[in-house]
């Protein structure tokens, strides 16, 4: 019996680990950002940075009880009206925006 709750203890402890996005690296405060270095057409973000896909359904209630389910993709535009679940990196002449 004991050994069975030991095993359910630690399935549920590496089931936390197991979820599909990552955790950025802490960075220490204050922290500034400018997102120069990814430059025109950067698709990785700047350490200490993560976006996550979740599943929210367009509610409050939803957003707020989703578990991320993995890294949300960067990618490059020059356009803003690019809509979707990815997070978006718009840069014209220097001025690197990131929008989701």
């Amino acid at each position: 019996m004991l050994g069975a709750v030991v095993v359910a203890g630690f399935t549920m402890l590496g089931a936390n680990e197991a979820m599909g996005q990552s955790n950025p690296t802490p960075q220490n405060l204050p922290y500034e950002q400018t997102f120069e270095a990814m430059g025109e057409d950067g698709t990785t973000l700047p350490d200490g940075i993560a976006g996550w896909l979740v599943s929210y359904n367009n509610s409050k209630t939803n957003a707020e009880s989703s578990v991320p389910s993995a890294d949300a993709p960067v990618k490059s535009t020059s356009r803003t009206e690019t809509s979707g679940g990815s997070i978006y990196h718009h840069c014209l002449s220097g001025n690197s925006q990131i929008y989701e």
